[in-house]
């Protein structure tokens, strides 16, 4: 049974990680915790799951063997190469699909509020760490090489929680594995799509057999890799001054929101306002709750070359009074701006680029210059740091890592919120696809463009056979559609649950048999849980058998038989026609071309209610559905094999208007099968 670790009392010390020397020190009553042990779920089997990433991690260091309790033995210290090479072959709790962190996710476990080491032994007991931050052997490694210098690859100290870029290849440090994830995580990825060949001084592409899964191999930026809303899996909306969203390409914003992460944050201008980009401030936080014990330097001047001694106001520039300035001004229509946490901070940099760190798309104010002047105050105290004025973090623009120095320096800030998407993948248009019988392939349109880009849209591994029949759905609720298959011989689905585009074994679902060869499959959200679930249309009956309870088996009492709706050789169709955020069932008449809809859901044909549409297509086309228009309702359309090109009714008339509807350029081949999603 799933423990909570919160219910547990912190017991452990560092004594078996430090040789004895020293014990754990934390500040609960003045820092935060940043990663408390409430927050991880134990699975009874040496792993937790992080509830605020998704994540699944194993307790011990490599080297180590869980007991039940805690991890015995010696920590296993190894190359960077050699680390990745463990976890490629690593099998733990039933999982073979292990891997090293990349920076972001290793960085995610960091405990702020305390040190030596800073992790929750509670959580990952028996961490190893030394008082020497230069001293490499207790590094943890991530899979992010160093985008700065490629002989050295990005790795966290546990002893304060410091991300060590100058960790190099030769260096031996722990290793930590983690698994899951997926895209439907609130952690943003590293923007890292490429690989390292070891000491070689340029980037190379992926996969590299020698140095097996790295960062650039996995995650966000392979498969959202879409850079109309943000480069390399980042995924970012301008907003304007009242918070409403603006498109990719508007010259000027106020806020950025993070389609990702759910954060809201300031954007800086270069009008000599309140939020110019040229100010700096010294860190200063009174509240004795989270200032880490000493509350840093109000307005202070300290003569570093980054001292522009002043601000908006000059009467007093540092991180409180400018936080006080903004929710003053109620910016993009908000009051609760503060200052980010480091891995707040940390979650809009991009590891893949230097000097700046940063997608400048959406952030053109971080710029290329001096170290100084990439240097961005954090909210998080440094445990370790807590006389004079004491310390706090705060993150290096020019290559993506963190640095703890004194409060009284003077460098930039942007504030953040916590919001909610502007922009939700629900209300986003779907976009197009194709799935290959040849070879097994889907060919999905990432940008939304209705055209094939090379350099954007994806071409996923092979996934399914060649007599299968593409599906595509929420399946795991983060509202992106994944993809899939169904099988007629067996009748089973075999559904991408991560979303990662590729077949991952102990993760992805085969179900229990659903229909019969001759079925045609269907899938949406039958019960409005916000996540889709399998269907089933017979040809022979009319009839739609429909996965109610989203078990992906079929429950007797549970599950819908419909009333017969259409005839044998019609097509199934299934979409929100009515806007109440629950899938409708529909068929496709080729002999007329015309569609007829179940508008009030009730799962049978009620006349004067249901619609019958125009002609739409001809009848060797494919019928489709989809929110074209981004407007809540799912619309008609059509894909013909002989051109290759989408018809689609992008005003939701039903019926086709020249000038408004859509004819997509040619995408696939003719023996290519149509998939809709928001990919």
């Amino acid at each position: 049974m799933k423990r909570n670790l919160g219910l547990l009392i912190l017991a452990l010390g560092a004594l078996a990680a430090h040789g004895g020397a020293l014990a754990q020190v934390c500040y609960y009553d003045s820092i935060e915790a940043t990663a408390p042990a409430d927050r991880f779920i134990d699975n009874g089997d040496g792993t937790v799951t992080d509830e605020g990433t998704g994540l699944q991690w194993k307790r011990c260091s490599e080297g180590q063997s869980w007991n039940g309790t805690t991890c015995l033995g010696s920590v296993t210290r190894l190359s960077w190469q050699g680390a990745l090479q463990l976890a490629d072959a690593a099998s733990f709790a039933g999982n073979s699909d292990w891997r090293l962190p990349n920076i972001k996710e290793l960085a995610s476990i960091f405990e702020q509020a305390c040190h030596s080491p800073a992790i929750d032994l509670a959580v990952f007991p028996g961490t190893p760490w030394s008082d020497v931050l230069s001293e490499p052997s207790n590094s943890f490694w991530s899979s992010s090489p160093d985008r700065s210098d490629l002989a050295y690859t990005r790795a966290v100290h546990f002893s304060n929680g410091e991300d060590r870029g100058e960790t190099t290849l030769y260096d031996t440090g722990p290793v930590r594995l983690v698994r899951g994830g997926g895209p439907g995580a609130r952690i943003n990825d590293t923007g890292i799509d490429w690989c390292s060949l070891g000491f070689v001084q340029f980037t190379v592409p992926c996969p590299v057999d020698d140095y097996p899964w790295q960062d650039g191999e996995l995650g966000r930026d392979i498969t959202r890799d879409n850079d109309a809303d943000g480069h390399a899996g980042f995924s970012f909306t301008k907003l304007d001054a009242d918070g409403d969203p603006l498109p990719a390409n508007a010259p000027t914003w106020s806020c950025i929101q993070d389609e990702v992460t759910g954060l809201m944050w300031e954007a800086k201008t270069n009008i000599s306002g309140l939020h110019d980009k040229i100010w700096t401030y010294s860190w200063y936080n009174p509240d004795p709750f989270t200032n880490g014990g000493t509350a840093g330097w109000p307005d202070n001047n300290d003569g570093w070359p980054e001292d522009y001694d002043n601000c908006y106001d000059p009467s007093r520039c540092d991180t409180d009074k400018f936080a006080a300035d903004v929710n003053a001004e109620g910016l993009c229509g908000f009051s609760d701006w503060r200052l980010p946490t480091r891995e707040e901070l940390r979650s809009i940099v991009h590891n893949g680029r230097t000097y700046p760190s940063a997608d400048i798309e959406f952030f053109p104010d971080i710029e290329s210059g001096l170290f100084y002047q990439l240097y961005w105050w954090t909210s998080s105290p440094d445990a370790t740091a807590r006389t004079g004025g004491g310390g706090a973090w705060l993150i290096d623009f020019s290559r993506g890592a963190d640095l703890s120095t004194s409060t009284y320096h003077d460098h930039h800030v942007r504030l953040v919120r916590v919001g909610e998407s502007a922009v939700s993948p629900a209300s986003r248009a779907h976009f197009v696809g194709v799935w290959r019988p040849s070879t097994g392939r889907f060919y999905l349109d990432m940008d939304g463009s209705q055209t094939w880009d090379l350099s954007i849209d994806a071409i996923t591994d092979p996934f399914g056979i060649p007599s299968d029949r593409p599906v595509a759905g929420d399946w795991n609720g983060d509202g992106f559609d994944e993809i899939g298959v169904w099988r007629p011989s067996t009748g089973r689905f075999y559904l991408d649950i991560d979303g990662s585009f590729t077949w991952t074994a102990g993760v992805d679902v085969i179900t229990d048999a659903f229909g019969i060869p001759t079925d045609r499959p269907v899938a949406g959200d039958w019960n409005g849980d916000g996540t889709d679930e399998i269907g089933m249309w017979r040809p022979s009956t009319g009839r739609f058998y429909l996965d109610m309870d989203g078990s992906s088996t079929w429950s007797l009492g549970v599950d819908a038989i419909t009333d017969p709706f259409g005839i044998p050789t019609d097509y199934p169709v299934a979409g929100d026609w009515n806007g109440d955020g629950v899938d409708d069932i529909g068929v496709w008449r080729p002999s007329t071309g015309r569609f007829y809809l179940d508008i009030d859901g009730s799962f049978i044909w009620t006349p004067g209610v249901d619609a019958i549409t125009d002609a739409f297509g001809i009848p060797t086309d494919h019928p489709v559905a989809g929110d074209w228009n981004a407007d809540g309702t799912d619309d008609i359309g059509m894909w013909r094999p002989s051109t290759g090109r989408f018809y689609l009714d992008s005003d939701g008339s039903m019926t086709w208007t020249p000038g408004v509807d859509a004819i997509t350029a040619s995408y696939g081949v003719p023996t290519d099968l149509p998939i809709i999603g928001r990919w």
